[in-house]
């Protein structure tokens, strides 16, 4: 693209910027970008995503396949003890995280179209005699539509409620970002 702009700069005029923007998949770097005042200046702002699955040299334009998607991390609080001493003490954290992870990832298919979950980081845990008293889950959703990743979101909070009631935790969620479809 900037070799085509070079090419063609006899023709153009005003400032062009091209800018790859940083963290697009967690939805933080355009936040960043106009914090750092990047953008104060354009007149005019075309934005393409980098994807796989076309050839060299081509370009593709189109909005048909991005996913409206909503990031966040959950932690699941419970209590410690001594696993070979004491385990009755204890509030496992990890087996909360673990069963909501596996709950979430058996999801069923929804009939608007394309869902996911993804839980794609898990850790707890900080020896193999403790039961340990907090976790970590970094999960995601997608939807082909802002009402389909709206609906597995609902979903994916009702799981992750019912793991740490199942295992007498608590958890908090910080929503981490979002980005809705554009249809």
């Amino acid at each position: 693209l900037a070799g085509v702009l070079m090419e063609m700069k006899e023709q153009l005029s005003g400032t062009i910027k091209i800018i790859f923007q940083p963290a697009e998949e967690g939805v933080r770097g355009a936040k960043a970008m106009v914090a750092a005042s990047v953008v104060d200046d354009v007149d005019l702002f075309t934005a393409i995503h980098l994807g796989t699955g076309v050839p060299a040299g081509e370009i593709v334009c189109g909005s048909d396949t991005f996913l409206a998607t909503t990031k966040m991390d959950v932690n699941f609080t419970g209590t410690g003890a001594h696993a070979g001493g004491k385990p009755e003490e204890g509030r496992n954290a990890l087996l909360a995280a673990a069963q909501a992870t596996l709950a979430l990832h058996s999801l069923p298919q929804h009939s608007g179209g394309v869902a996911r979950v993804n839980v794609g980081v898990l850790q707890a845990g900080s020896g193999r005699n403790v039961v340990p008293d907090c976790a970590l889950m970094k999960v995601e959703t997608r939807g082909v539509s802002n009402q389909v990743n709206d609906d597995i979101y609902q979903q994916a909070l009702r799981v992750i409620s019912g793991a740490a009631e199942m295992y007498g935790v608590e958890y908090d969620i910080k929503l981490m970002g979002s980005a809705r479809s554009c249809p």
